[in-house]
């Protein structure tokens, strides 16, 4: 292995035991063994970080800005709750069994084909707009909280959305998923 790549996965070694308070064996084995990793999970783990390492500080302001600017709403994220299911007639009845008082949770439960939601109510937490078409992305990023949207297509089906909140990105918090995660 190069020097210069060895001593980069040294670095990265050290600072991840540091990051979760690891530094004693006898701890990291217990953290290992309680938080089911292996050693290849650990090894990847060390990847990661020496490719956020590698990446600290390589893009500019003003690409991070350009980037920004180029991609409304990436970086917010929205919370509440969702409703798929196979047809526009479907989600239509549902919307307006909604608007007539009906509990939206209680109605995601029953109909909802999204399994990971179904059984929480149709909640999700915190999911940020990069992952949202871009359909679904500005309908409900326009949303007031507590108001249901939709239906709307969705790769799935169709969709409907019951917004309670909307957080947008700070400066640095967008920042930091564009130099680590994009």
């Amino acid at each position: 292995m190069p020097k210069a790549i060895s001593s980069e996965l040294q670095v990265a070694a050290d600072e991840l035991p540091y990051q979760r308070g690891l530094e004693l064996v006898e701890v990291l084995q217990q953290w290992m063994k309680s938080n089911y990793q292996t050693l290849l999970s650990v090894q990847n783990g060390l990847d990661a970080q020496l490719l956020k390492n590698k990446l600290r500080g390589v893009f500019t302001e003003g690409e991070i800005k350009g980037y920004l600017a180029a991609h409304p709403r990436y970086f917010d994220t929205v919370t509440g709750y969702t409703l798929l299911v196979g047809s526009q007639e479907e989600a239509e009845k549902l919307s307006g069994s909604v608007k007539k008082g009906e509990n939206f949770s209680l109605l995601a439960m029953e109909y909802s084909q999204d399994e990971q939601t179904k059984r929480k109510g149709g909640y999700f937490n915190k999911l940020p707009g990069r992952l949202l078409p871009k359909n679904i992305r500005e309908a409900v990023f326009n949303a007031s909280p507590e108001e249901v949207v939709g239906p709307m297509k969705a790769p799935a089906g169709y969709q409907l959305f019951k917004v309670t909140e909307i957080t947008l990105a700070t400066w640095e918090s967008a920042k930091n998923k564009i130099e680590f995660e994009e």
